[in-house]
Formats: C-alpha cells, structure tokens, sequence
C-alpha cells in the first residue's frame, strides 16, 4: 500500500527531507522573482553614509562608476511603479509570508502566501515579462497566470487557509514603463485546478517515495541536468523539440 509523504508548499515540487520522513514543497519559478514593495526607496530615508556603507557591503549589484546594475534599476523602477498604485499597495497590506499548515485530500500541507489579510483575502506578489496570453500544448492560449501555475498555487493557499478567502495577484511586469494589475482569481478556477490536483498528488506522492520512476520531458531543468546524449543527433530533429 502507498504511504502518503507529507507534503509541503510555501509557494514545483522538491523533496525537502530524507526519506521516511518526506514532503514535497511547491516553489515559483525560478525565473520570476520576488521584489519588496515595502521598503523605502534607495536612498529615500537615509544619508549618504549609509548608502556608501551599503554599495561596500552589496558591490555585486553595483558596476564600477557606482550606479546600480540593469537589473536592479528595473527593479528600482517596478518597485516605484508600484508604489505610485493605489489599488497595488491596498492589496499589499496584511500580515507578509504568514506560514499555514492543513490538509489537502489528506496530504498534510505547509504554505507561505506573500500576504494574508485575515477574514478579507490571500494575496501574492508576481512578476512576469508581460500580460500577454502564452500557448501551451494541448491547452492553446491561455493566460500568463495558468500558463505559470499560479491558479493551482492559490487553490493550495486557500485550501490550506481553510476559510475560502478571496484569492489575488499583484502583478507587475518587467516592462519599461511596468504594467500593473491586481487580478482576482474566481473561484470555479480555483475549484477546477482542486480537481485536477486531487488526481495528482498520489502520483507525486509516488515519485517522492521512488515507487515510479517520472516520464522525461527533456525540457525542464531536472531534465536538463541529466541528460546523456546517446549520440549525434540530426539538424532535422530539432524542430521536433
């Protein structure tokens, strides 16, 4: 009989213990980072000082004149696109990264939402290249938020939560100017991506254990990192990827 591993999420899914005592974590992808909308702008509250002593103590995010690197100037430029929003920062208010624990068909849960205003909403901070509706296979277009599993990411907030609250994603792009918004998620999605998870978690579960082995998909990161070439292979098979 399959023993069920205690499975986390505090946001894809990775062992987090040795066997025998195994969970599962859900994490967001890695390529959408998180940005504080909370803290004072750079240089905004304090002298010149502290942000020489800074620069010395952070010199990665700087180049050699001293201004911050591209990266981190587009972040400064969301994080105060962002401020500038009534509505984002509403939705920014409440207790940040609470950590919940429950069950999900019987799997026992952990997760971390990015805000949590009790009895009103469960929200969480994305960021994403743009708005546009992305093509998945065997789904067609649909949009950015399903496309990244974030629809399944709340479902498992709000079940763990265990109040049904409201579920939102504040959103910003990477865009110059960034776009803003705040989406609700209703809740036949959230319902829709329950159902679908319930008939996935014992397979997951499965894998965790190393009753079954996964399919390779040779696309994602796992796969990737082992993958061993059998030979050459032909110019025509690439459009086959």
């Amino acid at each position: 009989m399959l023993r069920k591993s205690s499975l986390t999420v505090s946001s894809q899914f990775q062992s987090t213990l040795p066997r025998g005592e195994r969970r599962l974590t859900y994490k967001q992808p890695m390529n959408h980072q998180n940005i504080s909308i909370h803290a004072p702008a750079r240089g905004a509250t304090e002298g010149p000082e502290v942000f020489e002593r800074f620069k010395a103590e952070h010199p990665n995010i700087f180049k050699r004149d001293g201004t911050l690197k591209s990266e981190y100037l587009q972040a400064d430029e969301m994080i105060e696109r962002a401020r500038r929003d009534k509505v984002f920062m509403e939705f920014m208010d409440g207790d940040k990264q609470v950590i919940l624990t429950g069950t999900i068909f019987g799997y026992p849960f952990k997760a971390k939402p990015d805000v949590l205003k009790l009895k009103e909403r469960i929200v969480d901070l994305k960021t994403v290249k743009d708005f546009e509706p992305l093509y998945k296979a065997e789904q067609g277009r649909i949009s950015f938020a399903e496309y990244w599993g974030w629809t399944l990411q709340m479902a498992i907030y709000q079940t763990v939560e265990g109040n049904q609250l409201p579920t939102f994603l504040n959103c910003i792009t990477k865009q110059s100017p960034p776009d803003i918004g705040t989406i609700f998620i209703p809740q036949h999605h959230i319902d829709a991506e329950l159902a679908v998870l319930a008939e996935k978690l014992p397979y997951f579960d499965a894998i965790k254990q190393g009753v079954i082995e996964p399919p390779r998909c040779e696309r994602c990161a796992y796969c990737r990192a082992t993958k061993q070439q059998a030979g050459p292979i032909s110019l025509d098979e690439l459009t086959e990827y």
